[in-house]
């Protein structure tokens, strides 16, 4: 899983996003979530040969991210009953619990898929 970042701005896709997806998808290529259709997104994807998978959307069979924010959403859920106080202290949690997922984990989520 890539890093998490709060979105602040479309920097996110240059700055984050494009080399995120550099070093860890060669195949250049983002599925076909509704925050992806927005014409300025697309006009970076294409200005930057990202190809936009043709799939339907958070499907955990075909994008195991799904299985994974699943499990980072029921820790939170679990673990912090209460609301939180501010965005920061949300993204903190968020943060926390992402990073307590253990590799393992996530190499069994992508093994899971059908080649």
């Amino acid at each position: 899983m890539g890093p998490v970042v709060k979105i602040e701005g479309l920097e996110i896709l240059s700055d984050t996003m494009l080399p995120c997806a550099e070093e860890n998808m060669p195949l250049r290529q983002h599925d076909n979530d509704l925050k992806h259709t927005a014409k300025i997104i697309i006009t970076f994807f294409a200005d930057h040969n990202i190809n936009v998978i043709k799939w339907p959307v958070q499907i955990p069979d075909l994008n195991p991210i799904e299985n994974l924010w699943h499990l980072v959403n029921r820790k939170i859920r679990t673990e912090h009953p209460e609301k939180f106080k501010n965005s920061a202290e949300l993204f903190e949690t968020i943060e926390v619990a992402r990073n307590s997922i253990r590799k393992e984990t996530i190499d069994s989520q992508i093994g899971s898929m059908r080649k």
